[in-house]
């Protein structure tokens, strides 16, 4: 026992160096999604087996599960859920897996670099307590996964700030619209996911696009986008779609990145939406032109017809004479 608590000890090194556990051996840590598996797989993925089970693309309350999924959690050490996937309690039940399991629901949503911060922490902690042997591993990379979000999350907000997005007002699907008041933008309007929207809640939202002069609806990818697709058509504003969970889009593959991209979206949107308003608005003085130039012209025509009556009559007065 001596033995092995003095290899344990020089095998358990910080941040770079190797902890022995065999590849076939790994630990299964269970993430319902691909944001808690992000986070466990950048804390320790390289010492435990990080199964997720929802698809990026997909929304965790309209996912079925497989049977690849059942035998994952019942063949897991660790489960990590948020509390909001309606079928994981009733498989956990069914299988009498052993695995400690944790929901971090009360944490709010992630997509806001704080939050994600707290998440980091509570499963840096979590994973410290279930895995004692990876706790100095861990607590190192939590703090370095820390310091690379503030300094994304700063260099985002100051893009944000230079192109002026608090004048920007936006229509937001619900689950995105802390991100988005986060950077700053103006959100005039949300909207639940479009299965629950009724007509007089479509009503509402194209009724104050119009009336408030929103030039934004925002999206979420695994929300059905098509709703805000359709109203944007309609409305002839700009339209973006952003991803609540990694890898759901091409270079997305951890939280940073997922972050990185939706803001790039957004201002790609916000230049989008400039550009139109700069459109219309030049489209605008046209017509303005055009009608003062066809006021001119009518009222040179009327001038032209009243000196030409006048000198009609003017002549026939003469003959007359």
């Amino acid at each position: 026992m001596v033995l092995i608590l003095f290899i344990s000890f020089f095998i358990i090194q910080p941040l770079n160096a190797n902890i022995s556990i065999r590849e076939d051996s790994k630990p299964i840590v269970v993430a319902t999604t691909t944001v808690l598996g992000s986070f466990v797989k950048e804390l320790a993925g390289d010492y435990l087996d990080v199964i997720e089970i929802i698809p990026p693309g997909v929304c965790p309350a309209h996912y079925d599960v497989s049977p690849s999924d059942i035998q994952a959690i019942e063949n897991a050490k660790l489960i990590l859920g948020h509390g909001f996937e309606p079928w994981l309690d009733d498989i956990i039940e069914s299988t009498g897996t052993n695995a400690s399991v944790h929901k971090l629901r009360s944490l709010g949503p992630w997509n806001i670099p704080t939050n994600a911060i707290n998440y980091i922490y509570n499963i840096s902690q979590i994973l410290s307590e279930e895995f004692p042997e990876l706790s100095s591993v861990v607590s190192e990379r939590a703090e370095e996964i820390e310091e690379y979000i503030n300094t994304t999350a700063i260099k985002l907000k100051e893009q944000a700030d230079e192109l002026n997005v608090s004048t920007i007002k936006v229509a937001v699907m619900l689950w995105q619209a802390g991100f988005v008041s986060w950077l700053g933008f103006n959100v005039v309007a949300t909207y639940p996911p479009p299965e629950t929207m009724s007509t007089e809640d479509i009503l509402e939202i194209t009724s104050k696009i119009e009336q408030e002069g929103i030039t934004i609806i925002i999206d979420n990818l695994q929300s059905d986008p098509t709703f805000g697709a359709e109203i944007a058509s309609q409305a002839g504003i700009v339209h973006v779609v952003l991803t609540n969970f990694p890898d759901a889009v091409p270079g997305t593959g951890n939280y940073t990145e997922m972050i990185k991209y939706n803001a790039e979206q957004l201002f790609s949107g916000v230049n989008q939406s400039r550009l139109i308003t700069g459109i219309i608005g030049d489209l605008r003085e046209q017509v303005t032109s055009l009608e003062f130039t066809n006021k001119i012209l009518i009222g040179s025509t009327t001038i032209l017809g009243i000196i030409v009556i006048v000198e009609a009559l003017v002549l026939i007065k003469k003959k007359g004479a």
